[in-house]
């Protein structure tokens, strides 16, 4: 393996060893900076003996020096991009909290209001009082045969002589039967 300051790069294994120092970059900020390369590289990190985080990066596929070497400055760039994206977030945290926090209070005065009690109760009412007229609706239909016709709703409308529409006296209807034909 060839030395570097601060990586190894192994070009027979196509893989790069980054020592990333804790005191100045935290561990979400590598993590983050590796993700960034899960599509093209296996990535593991560990804590050596000196305390000093090592991301292990191998390639999926063959890399060249120059590619292992790029990779190691990309990694570097992004470490301290996510470092200040942290950084950044926790000095605005309580201003974002405030943003989220006057956006959730006016959707919340804007959703509908509950109904009252007494509304409540009178829709309660209402719904019982329908429940006992659909109910005795239902006894007395029930007792009917399909033959009454109380409202004369089966019966076409016929013109009286004096100009005014009323129902004419039901005919019986007549059963037809049509024979079936067997297939075989």
């Amino acid at each position: 393996m060839a030395k570097k300051a601060e990586c190894c790069i192994d070009t027979q294994s196509s893989s790069v060893e980054i020592y990333v120092d804790t005191n100045i970059y935290p561990l979400e900020s590598a993590m983050a900076s590796a993700f960034h390369y899960i599509d093209n590289y296996y990535i593991k990190f560990d804590y050596g003996n000196d305390g000093r985080l090592t991301a292990f990066m191998r390639g999926k596929e063959k890399k060249s020096a120059k590619e292992l070497e790029r990779i190691v400055g990309e990694f570097d760039n992004n470490l301290l991009s996510e470092t200040l994206r942290l950084e950044i977030g926790k000095r605005n945290r309580k201003i974002r909290e405030a943003i989220l926090a006057q956006a959730l209070s006016v959707s919340a005065s804007m959703a509908p209001e509950e109904p009252q009690d007494s509304d409540a109760e009178k829709q309660r009412r209402e719904m019982l009082e329908l429940d006992e007229e659909l109910r005795k609706i239902i006894e007395k239909t029930s007792e009917m045969s399909f033959e009454e016709d109380p409202l004369g709703i089966s019966v076409p409308i016929a013109e009286k002589e004096d100009g005014r529409k009323t129902a004419a006296k039901p005919e019986k209807a007549k059963k037809s039967v049509s024979p079936r034909k067997n297939k075989k």
